[in-house]
């Protein structure tokens, strides 16, 4: 399958949730604003990507892989913000540092070792299995809290990063060589359904007619 037009098919279905995820961003909290940008921000370097990359292939790679270290960080942020790990602060605090030494070592110095592109895939898999693991424990605590709703916008976005992850890991692992090229199709078909349960997850709010703590702002305690 020619992943040119599913990942075109993706960026489409992202732009659309972006744009009705602008709609409610007054109403939203804040992991689902940052998850409003990041929608809007992974469009815009697709986007990007499309229009120059047969131009200027390399502006395009630093896009993408500066994209890459925004969506790591960005991913760990929105679970964090949640406030469902307030007692392991220090362990997020870990979490960041690594991302950011772990990136440091792989897009900067890899590339002076080899040049093949293949230093993207081990890191796009770590930082995918870490943000999958969060979310889905995050899930579970969410799931476990007194009075927490299976049908409510958090729990939605927690499901939609952990299948936008989980789903991707694996293929991500192949970024850069021809095995990943030829299934990167799954990737994107993973892609599409995060996007959509995040669409569900902003329908949810804007269909909230009255002001819930749990989606405004931060809940104290869970």
């Amino acid at each position: 399958m020619d992943h040119f037009y599913t990942r075109m098919l993706a960026t489409c279905i992202e732009v659309l949730v972006a744009l009705f995820g602008v709609m409610i961003f007054k109403k939203a909290g804040l992991q689902f604003r940052l998850l409003i940008f990041l929608l809007l921000y992974g469009a815009a370097t697709d986007i990007f990507g499309w229009t120059f990359y047969k131009l200027n292939r390399t502006y395009v790679l630093i896009a993408v892989d500066i994209y890459t270290l925004a969506e790591a960080l960005l991913m760990v942020f929105i679970i964090q913000s949640i406030g469902l790990f307030n007692n392991l602060k220090n362990i997020f605090k870990l979490i960041y540092l690594l991302l950011f030494v772990c990136y440091v070592g792989a897009y900067f110095v890899m590339p002076l070792i080899s040049d093949d592109g293949a230093y993207r895939g081990p890191y796009s898999f770590g930082y995918l299995s870490t943000v999958a693991v969060l979310a889905a424990w995050a899930s579970l605590k969410w799931i476990e809290g007194a009075g927490n709703k299976l049908n409510s916008p958090v729990f939605a976005l927690l499901a939609g990063v952990f299948i936008y992850t989980f789903c991707s890991v694996f293929i991500d692992s192949f970024i850069g060589t021809t095995t990943g090229d030829a299934v990167w199709w799954i990737h994107d078909a993973a892609n599409i359904t995060a996007y959509l349960i995040f669409a569900y997850c902003f329908y949810l709010i804007k269909k909230s007619t009255t002001v819930e703590k749990s989606v405004i702002n931060l809940p104290e305690k869970v």
